[in-house]
């Protein structure tokens, strides 16, 4: 397994910031031990004139491989968008590069969205 000094202190700095701010971790434990998780960071943007700017970017799904087709990750998007709901966050964001779990958003409603387009700078 891989491990990182710096960027674990960086991780950790930086959700001591945001924790409940505007990340939002849901997760599944067993035992004391974490088996399933997602994320949720909450981003504002300037409001348009059908929007108020919020959108929430879930990131860091994962669940434990022996834990896998249970429904633990579908049951953990599903109350992020509970959530996000509550918190009139409106639309829900991703990115997403394994088959399997694409399949899972797409079964919950998240569509390709055409338009988008991004640049990586560090190139």
């Amino acid at each position: 397994m891989f491990y990182d000094d710096d960027l674990f202190n960086k991780t950790k700095n930086y959700l001591l910031k945001h924790l409940n701010q505007d990340v939002f971790i849901f997760m599944y434990q067993e035992n004391d031990e974490i088996i399933s998780t997602c994320s949720m960071q909450v981003i504002s943007y300037l409001p348009q004139y059908n929007n108020n700017g919020k959108v929430g970017y879930l990131c860091n799904a994962y669940t434990k491989k022996e834990y896998r087709s249970k429904g633990l990750q579908t049951n953990l998007i599903n109350h992020c968008m509970q959530f996000a709901k509550e918190n009139e966050i409106y639309e829900l964001e991703l990115s997403v590069n394994n088959p399997e779990a694409a399949s899972i958003y797409k079964n919950l409603g998240f569509v390709h969205d055409e338009w988008r387009m991004r640049i990586d700078l560090r190139k």
